[in-house]
C-alpha cells in the first residue's frame, strides 16, 4: 500500500494512530523526491489492555477486570446472580415484578403493584394513586392540613342565620303573645326574656319548634316574678345571692317539684317547680314559699302544641 504524505506533520500524526490501532505496522520511508512510505500491517502479537478503541468481536471469555465504561447496549440475559454493590444511580424503568428483598432507600420509580408486605421504613413521596381498601391500622394523630376546598357557605344551627332566627322568633312572639313595644323596651321583663331565648340560651330552641312560645313564657316569668331573689333555683348568671343558689325543693302533695335550675340550658320541663305531660307542655307550676316577687300578670294566647 503507497500512501503519499504532504507534510511531516500528517505522517507523525497518522504514526500516532498506528500506534492506537488493531494491528502492528512497520513504515518504510525512502528518501527520495516522492517521499514514498511503505506500510507493511499485520496482526498484533499480542492484545493491548489500555487500547482505546473497542473491539469489533466480542471475546471468547469474559474479561478478568471490569470495564472503565459501560457497554454501548444492555446485555440480552441478565446474569445470573445480583450485583454486590447497589448501582449509583436509578433505572430507568421499573422492575416488572416487586424485588424479593428490600432495598435500604426507597425506589426513585413506584411500583406497578403493592407489595405483599409493607415497607420497613415510609416512602420520601406519597403514592402516585390512592390504595382502594382502608389501612389496617389506623393514625396515631389527625392530620394537620385543612380540606382543599372549603364550603361554599357555612352551616348554621336550625339552618338559618342568627340574625334571621331572632327576626323570626320575634314575628312569632310579637304581637301574639307581647307586642312589639314591650319586647323592644329595655329592662322590661319581656325584654329580658326574649334577649335570653335569642342569644344566651344554650339550648337554642329554633323558630319552627312547637315549643318556642312556652319556653319564652316561663322565662318572662322567671324575670317578672324577680327570680334573681328565689331561695331555691335561681340560675347563677340571674341571680343576686353571692354565692351559687341551691335546688333541693320539697315534694309537695304527691308531685315531685325538684329539677334543674330555672334559666338552664335543658328543657323548661326539666326545670324545678314545673310540671309537664306527655307531650312536653306545661300542666302546672308551684313555687310558692320561695320568696316570689313581682305582679303574675296573666298571658294568653293561641298557639298549637303538637309535636
Amino acid at each position: 500500500m503507497k500512501i503519499a504524505f504532504p507534510s511531516t506533520i500528517k505522517l507523525v500524526t497518522f504514526q500516532q494512530l498506528l500506534t492506537k490501532g488493531y494491528a502492528r505496522c512497520v513504515l518504510k520511508v525512502s528518501n527520495d523526491e516522492h517521499q514514498n512510505v511503505g506500510l507493511v500491517c499485520g496482526p498484533s502479537a499480542a492484545p493491548t489492555w489500555d487500547s482505546e478503541i473497542p473491539s469489533i468481536v466480542p471475546t471468547s471469555a469474559p474479561s478478568l477486570q471490569p470495564t472503565t465504561s459501560p457497554t454501548m447496549k444492555p446485555s440480552g440475559v441478565p446474569t445470573a446472580m445480583p450485583s454486590l454493590q447497589p448501582t449509583d444511580h436509578p433505572t430507568d424503568h421499573p422492575t416488572i415484578a416487586p424485588t424479593t428483598y428490600h432495598t435500604n432507600s426507597p425506589s426513585m420509580q413506584p411500583s406497578i403493584g403493592p407489595t405483599s408486605t409493607p415497607s420497613f421504613t415510609p416512602t420520601i413521596l406519597p403514592t402516585i394513586v390512592p390504595t382502594s381498601s382502608p389501612t389496617k391500622v389506623s393514625t396515631t394523630v389527625p392530620t394537620v392540613t385543612p380540606v382543599i376546598n372549603p364550603s361554599t357557605v357555612p352551616t348554621y344551627l336550625c339552618n338559618v342565620d342568627p340574625i334571621t332566627r331572632r327576626d323570626l322568633i320575634f314575628n312569632i312572639i310579637a304581637p301574639d303573645v307581647t307586642s312589639p313595644e314591650e319586647l323592644n323596651d329595655v329592662g322590661s321583663s319581656a325584654n329580658l326574656a326574649f334577649e335570653w331565648l335569642v342569644g344566651d340560651d344554650t339550648y337554642y330552641i329554633c323558630p319552627d319548634d312547637a315549643k318556642v312560645i312556652q319556653r319564652y313564657v316561663v322565662a318572662k316569668i322567671y324575670f317578672q316574678q324577680e327570680g334573681e331573689n328565689w331561695i331555691e333555683c335561681s340560675h347563677p348568671d340571674y341571680s343576686s345571692s353571692p354565692d351559687d343558689p341551691s335546688c333541693n325543693p320539697d315534694e309537695t302533695n304527691g308531685n315531685i317539684l325538684g329539677g334543674t335550675t330555672w334559666m338552664d340550658g335543658t328543657h323548661e320541663c326539666d326545670w324545678a317547680f314545673i310540671t309537664c305531660d306527655s307531650d312536653l307542655c306545661i300542666t302546672q307550676i308551684e313555687v310558692d314559699e320561695n320568696n316570689v316577687g313581682g305582679t303574675l300578670v296573666s298571658i294568653s294566647f293561641s298557639y298549637n302544641y303538637d309535636t
